[in-house]
């Protein structure tokens, strides 16, 4: 059993990675340790799990396997963690967030992205730690070959709300070294249902605004289908591109604007059909 010290956040929380220091990406396994931050900690290698989840941006080491860029910016500038799997094969990590506060809330949502492109790919789990025990698998386990997307687990945190709670991301690489999972944008928010009036078909809705950066977009009526978010500055220049998945026929997602700096800004959602704009203030 292992021991450690946990401060505890407010809600909302996200956790981008973007802040994180970059950590090596050589295939020495269990001989790398990595350092998180932001109050996270990483289980020891060869007591608790075998391997470290390694901070990233810009694509792993190994070809046909991991994202190129992040899910937080779509660029290679943001950062992501992930497991690298050469000759780290079927190898277990631990990753544990920091305390997260759930009082006064009243329907909490886990929420991360995973990004799953390899022939080998292996498993990716949360738990949920509160009334003293590990709840596995608060949210639906994912697993195998997912091709070379960014895609929303999605988990309610109801039965939590009151506590303190930890969420322990545990990972297996598979069986070869097309298996470099990763994970970025991890949030624990309140519910869409529960901040804003339900939205008509086809209504996008993008709040707060004006905001010191970070926002919650939703779009109703889009389908199970791939949207494409692009973010535009008042010259018309593009300063984000990446793509969104559409679950039951609802967009819900986070932006975090703050790296842009202040001013105005567009934010583009387009299907194969239809697009929205809608402008946002970052103060």
């Amino acid at each position: 059993i292992e021991v450690r010290q946990s401060v505890s956040y407010p809600m909302p929380y996200l956790e981008t990675f973007d802040t994180w220091s970059n950590c090596s990406t050589a295939n020495d396994c269990e001989a790398i340790n990595c350092t998180p931050s932001a109050g996270w900690n990483q289980a020891t290698n060869n007591l608790t799990d075998e391997i470290d989840f390694r901070t990233d941006n810009g694509g792993t080491p190994s070809n046909n396997t991991g994202p190129s860029s992040a899910h937080t910016q779509g660029n290679g500038l943001g950062r992501y963690i992930y497991t690298e799997a050469s000759l780290c094969f079927q190898h277990y990590t631990e990753a544990i967030t920091p305390c997260i506060d759930l009082n006064g809330t009243v329907e909490p949502e886990l929420r991360y992205y995973t990004h799953m492109d390899g022939t080998d790919m292996g498993e990716i789990h949360a738990d949920v730690f509160a009334n003293g025990q590990w709840n596995l698998d608060a949210v639906a386990v994912r697993a195998g070959d997912w091709n070379d997307f960014w895609w929303p687990n999605i988990g309610m945190l109801t039965p939590y709300v009151g506590q303190n709670v930890l969420v322990r991301f545990r990972a297996t690489t598979g069986p070869d070294f097309r298996s470099d999972l990763a994970l970025d944008d991890i949030g624990v928010t309140e519910t869409f249902v529960s901040n804003t009036p339900a939205l008509s078909e086809g209504e996008l809705q993008v709040y707060p605004n004006p905001t010191t950066g970070r926002v919650v977009f939703a779009l109703e009526g889009v389908g199970a289908e791939t949207v494409q978010l692009k973010v535009y500055d008042m010259q018309g220049r593009m300063v984000l591109d990446r793509e969104e998945l559409a679950v039951g026929n609802h967009l819900v997602g986070e932006l975090d604007l703050s790296e842009l700096g202040t001013g105005m800004y567009v934010l583009r959602f387009a299907t194969q059909t239809t697009i929205w704009n809608e402008r946002v203030v970052v103060e």
